[in-house]
C-alpha cells in the first residue's frame, strides 16, 4: 500500500479502499467487488499471492485427482481470498 496513490481514486471509494486495508469487511462478511477503467489500479489494489489463473488450475488438478476436498480444506483456514481477473480465466463446465 506504501505506493498506491490514493489521489488517484475518487473521494467517494477512499472509504471503502481503507476498509479493504483495514480488513473491517472480514467482520462483517461481506464479499467485494472491485470493478472500473483499466489503469485505475484495481490490480495494484488487489494484488493477490496466488494469480486466479494458478489457482483455477490447481482446483481442476485436484478435482481431476480426486484431491479437491483437500485442496478446498487448505483455503479454508484463511479468512480472506482475494482473487483477481477471475473474469479473465477461460470457463468450461468444470
Amino acid at each position: 500500500m506504501e505506493t498506491f496513490d490514493l489521489q488517484r481514486v475518487p473521494v467517494n471509494v477512499v472509504q471503502q479502499v481503507r476498509s479493504l486495508v483495514d480488513g473491517s469487511f472480514v467482520d462483517h462478511k461481506e464479499n467485494i467487488l472491485a470493478f472500473g477503467n483499466p489503469g485505475s489500479g484495481k490490480t495494484h489494489l488487489l494484488c493477490a499471492i496466488t494469480p486466479c489463473s494458478l489457482l483455477v488450475q490447481e482446483l481442476l488438478r485436484a478435482k481431476k485427482d480426486l484431491e479437491l476436498s483437500r485442496i478446498l480444506k487448505k483455503l479454508s483456514v484463511y479468512d480472506v481470498l482475494i482473487i483477481d481477473d477471475i473474469g479473465y480465466v477461460q470457463q468450461d463446465r468444470s
